[in-house]
């Protein structure tokens, strides 16, 4: 992945605009250069051996890299660690409690380990692996890697961007590290990643081998995604939706077309599992996870949040890969597939 930081940056501009005019579908520059990024990103992650052992790729952007599932552009990366890694046994472990209050006492004690591991050690490490890579090309004044400010799980990168933007550009030169031990890390199996400059590039291929990471199977990320929606349906109708939830609505629709309805429900112990594992982690009264089972989930969302999920779909237009999904056809689709997971149909 080196091969590009070679290059001025005037040379990586070219590079990017190049590899966006032969492309059908992308017509950002910005979008290839921040997918360049996101790769470069996950091959010292992946290639550091202190980090790699313990860490999994989940979420969108591992649907979108590693299973070339969705059409749009998913720009943060989404990585699970274990509990061993962050010291996590019977003995503090959230799941092993026989009362809420332990466990919440347990869940926060969590969250500072996890806080002080990012800080502490994964922090400094990609620190160091970034530094090694970018001080021979970029200044580096040009780049940095920060806490996020609104949450202290997460890390931003903020890279040496090349391709000019505009003023009202929604794709900012950063990259957002979302770290955590509570997700499930089964199953999960290696894939190979490609940024889409190499790919549509091929002449720069030789110099830039395969970046592999280890990610979740594509159908527990389908059961999680499932849950999400089936709690946003039980959200309180005073509360905003989160930015951005149509994503996953469409995620689903588009793992539905790559037969990952039929798959995961041939998998009903993995739903099982997403559903323990969430409402232990993630605990919500309003998320009616115990109704999150087959014969009881609901995805079709509640009328109340239509008009802020219409609003959330029109904000996400430019995310999209060629056409933009019909807001009306993607929820019509997820409510067969309700009926399919719930086996009324």
């Amino acid at each position: 992945m080196q091969d590009l930081l070679e290059f001025s940056p005037k040379e990586r501009q070219q590079a990017f605009e190049e590899a966006t005019a032969r492309s059908t579908t992308i017509k950002n520059p910005i979008i290839i250069e921040k997918d360049f990024w996101v790769c470069w990103t996950l091959d010292h992650i992946f290639s550091n051996k202190d980090l790699s052992p313990h860490v999994i790729f989940k979420g969108g952007t591992s649907l979108s890299k590693c299973y070339n599932i969705i059409d749009r552009f998913s720009e943060d990366i989404d990585l699970t660690f274990s509990k061993e890694y962050m010291g996590i046994d019977d003995e503090n472990d959230p799941a092993s409690c026989n009362s809420r209050k332990q466990r919440d006492k347990r869940l926060e004690e969590l969250s500072k380990t996890v806080k002080n591991k990012i800080s502490g050690e994964i922090k400094p490490i990609l620190q160091t692996e970034f530094s090694k890579s970018l001080s021979e090309y970029v200044d580096d004044s040009e780049w940095r890697l920060e806490p996020d400010e609104h949450d202290e799980q997460s890390l931003i990168f903020h890279y040496p961007n090349s391709v000019p933007k505009k003023d009202n550009e929604y794709i900012q030169s950063a990259i957002k590290l979302e770290f955590g031990a509570q997700g499930g890390i089964s199953p999960c199996e290696n894939k190979s990643v490609t940024s889409y400059c190499h790919q549509l590039l091929p002449e720069l291929r030789g110099k830039a081998p395969e970046v592999t990471v280890r990610t979740l199977l594509a159908k527990r990320t389908y059961w999680e995604k499932i849950t999400l929606l089936h709690a946003e349906y039980h959200r309180s109708p005073d509360k905003l939706l989160p930015y951005r939830l149509f994503r996953h609505y469409y995620d689903i629709v588009m793992l539905d077309h790559k037969n990952l309805t039929q798959e995961a429900l041939e998998d009903i112990a993995l739903l099982e599992d997403v559903r323990k594992n969430i409402s232990i982690y993630f605990p919500a009264k309003w998320a009616n996870y115990d109704k999150g089972v087959i014969g009881s989930l609901r995805l079709y969302p509640n009328k109340l949040f239509i008009e802020q999920l219409k609003a959330d779909h029109s904000k996400m237009v430019d995310m999209f890969f060629g056409k933009t999904p019909d807001f009306d056809e993607t929820l019509e689709h997820i409510k067969r597939i309700e009926k399919m997971v719930n086996k009324t149909e």
